[in-house]
C-alpha cells in the first residue's frame, strides 16, 4: 500500500530500504526525513541540524545516539533530544508506525505525498 493513509500518515519507504543501525533519509511530499532503525524500532524526525547546514541521516548510531564525524553533537534518537552539544534544539521527531514491511510516518500538517520515495522516476 503506498499513498496517504488515514490520519495524516504517509509511507515512507521499505523496512528492507533502511539499514539497521544506520541513519537514512528519505524525502516524503518535500519533506526530508532522517529515519533510524536501533533495537527493532524504527525512530523519524525531520532531517536537519540545529548547528549546522547538514543533514543527521549522513551522521553515524554509535552508543544509542545519532552524531557526524568528527565529533560534534550527539542526539538520542527516541525523542530527538541533545545529549551533547553544539546543538541547541532537539531534532523535529516525527511519529513511526510500521505496518508488514512498510514505514509511515505521521507528517505535519499541511504536508501532502507526491509519490512514494522508492516509486519516484
Amino acid at each position: 500500500m503506498s499513498g496517504p493513509v488515514p490520519g495524516g500518515w504517509v509511507r515512507a519507504c521499505g523496512l528492507a530500504q533502511i539499514e539497521s543501525g544506520r541513519p537514512a533519509h528519505v524525502d516524503v511530499a518535500g519533506y526530508t526525513v532522517c529515519l533510524v532503525h536501533a533495537a527493532g524500532t524504527v525512530y523519524a524526525f525531520r532531517d536537519e541540524s540545529s548547528h549546522e547546514s547538514v543533514l543527521l541521516s549522513g551522521g553515524e548510531l554509535a552508543d544509542g545516539a545519532i552524531g557526524r564525524s568528527p565529533p560534534s553533537s550527539r542526539l538520542e534518537p527516541a525523542a530527538g533530544w541533545v545529549l551533547f552539544p553544539p546543538a541547541t534544539r532537539r531534532a523535529a521527531a516525527l511519529a513511526v508506525r510500521v505496518d508488514g514491511s512498510d514505514i509511515y510516518i505521521h507528517l505535519p500538517p499541511g504536508r501532502r505525498e507526491v509519490a512514494p520515495p522508492d516509486e519516484k522516476a
